[in-house]
């Protein structure tokens, strides 16, 4: 299998919303990057700026020899594009077939880019899964304070494609083997992608599917404009979290991606606020830690008055309607109360506010809080309702926005350490 050859994959490219190409880094980043790129924008860093550690480039060969006569679990696609589907192995829509690696390895090595197509996607390294060793070029130096969470292998023929979605996680993708051909679009433009519903288990993928048959990435579907790139061996694309991005392989493609949390700071557009808005977290705001780094605040009103502050009037109010939100609940679930029900079709209901808002009566009643308090409280559960109904984040009116931060301060003050998640 020659790295690089020929391919029949195609792009169409808009006449309306053109693909511009993604910027590349030419400046030597081996000591850290991050003085040459921006943490919220896209960029490829090519093998000759010294991106990576010294170490050998993955090859079908050498995974072999790793992998020996280990069995794996790979997915099947039909038509090579491999859709979200919830609950399935690695998000994806095909079906999962065991197989020993050997047979996989000459499967990528003889597969045409027509019907059925496997990939083994999403494959952990490290110590506790597949070690390929300490000579193995490793990514650039992350930012200070930032750990990776996870790194793994993606191995697949020509004409795999990972169809239109965004991760929560900043993401360098490590070119080792073939091409692959990437398409972003900014998170500015999501309300233009169709994305899945906010309590789904799907919101981060787009019911846009630019996969059109030859394999073609068919980029006259899109509304929005768009960047693009060809990965070339060596190459590191810096994927910043929430940016939509279809992925297509070129050739058989060998790559490795590391995940990182990212700081809150870099992630302030519709797509995180989609996600503060939803039945995640109004069920546990402290989930948020989860995607995104905090530090050094918690999930409490001070970082409500934060977003707020630097103009999220609609993200402040989702995660300060969603403290409260918990807030009532462990009242709830404190006093012995039924917690919220159960049952089909439930999942995508809003959060119990029914509860909620009965508990603060009794708040008040108990002397535990006076009548201005009980007020602020109940005006936020309201907001909270109105927040988490809206599928997507709207604009306030300066004088939305100025009642919001000043009832965000007043929450702060009047109930700052009740409310922590």
């Amino acid at each position: 299998m020659a790295n690089g050859s020929s391919s029949t994959m195609s792009v169409l490219s808009p006449p309306d919303f053109p693909c511009t190409p993604l910027p590349r880094v030419s400046a030597p980043v081996l000591e850290g990057p991050w003085n040459v790129i921006d943490g919220t924008c896209p960029v490829v860093i090519s093998p000759e700026a010294g991106a990576m550690s010294s170490g050998r480039r993955l090859t079908p060969e050498n995974l072999r020899l790793a992998f020996g006569s280990a069995s794996v679990t790979v997915t099947v696609s039909q038509d090579g594009a491999f859709r979200y589907q919830p609950g399935s192995r690695a998000g994806s829509s095909a079906a999962a077939r065991r197989m020993p690696f050997s047979d996989f390895a000459t499967y990528v090595e003889n597969a045409g880019t027509d019907g059925e197509r496997l990939y083994l996607s999403q494959f952990p390294l490290g110590p506790t899964s597949l070690d390929l060793g300490s000579d193995v070029a490793g990514p650039p130096p992350l930012p200070d304070g930032s750990f990776l969470e996870s790194t793994n292998l993606w191995f697949g023929p020509a004409g795999t494609v990972s169809p239109l979605h965004f991760d929560r996680s900043h993401n360098f993708l490590h070119q080792h083997w073939g091409r692959k051909h990437i398409v972003l679009v900014d998170p500015a433009y999501s309300s233009l992608l169709m994305a899945g519903e906010k309590n789904s288990e799907s919101p981060h993928v787009s019911s846009l599917d630019l996969v059109a048959p030859g394999p073609t990435v068919d980029l006259t579907r899109l509304s929005a404009p768009s960047f693009e790139a060809v990965l070339e061996p060596g190459d590191v694309l810096f994927l910043p979290a929430f940016w939509w991005h279809n992925v297509m392989s070129l050739d058989a493609a060998i790559s490795v991606n590391y995940w990182w949390k990212p700081p809150i700071a870099d992630c302030l557009h519709p797509n995180f606020f989609r996600m503060l808005s939803s039945r995640a977290v109004y069920d546990n705001p402290s989930v948020v830690t989860r995607w995104v780094d905090v530090a050094p605040r918690a999930v409490d009103t001070g970082l409500c008055l934060w977003l707020v502050n630097e103009g999220h009037t609609f993200g402040a109010a989702a995660l300060a309607g969603a403290l409260v939100t918990a807030f009532c609940t462990r009242v709830v679930r404190s006093l012995g109360l039924a917690d919220s029900p159960t049952g089909p079709g439930v999942a995508d209901a809003l959060p119990g506010f029914s509860q909620a808002v009965a508990v603060i009566p009794a708040l008040r009643a108990q002397g535990v809080i006076d009548g201005s308090q009980s007020d602020l409280l109940l005006e936020w559960l309201e907001l909270a309702e109105e927040t988490a109904a809206d599928p997507e984040p709207r604009s306030c009116s300066p004088e939305r926005t100025t009642a919001i931060r000043e009832m965000v301060q007043r929450l702060h003050v009047d109930f700052g350490g009740w409310l922590s998640a």
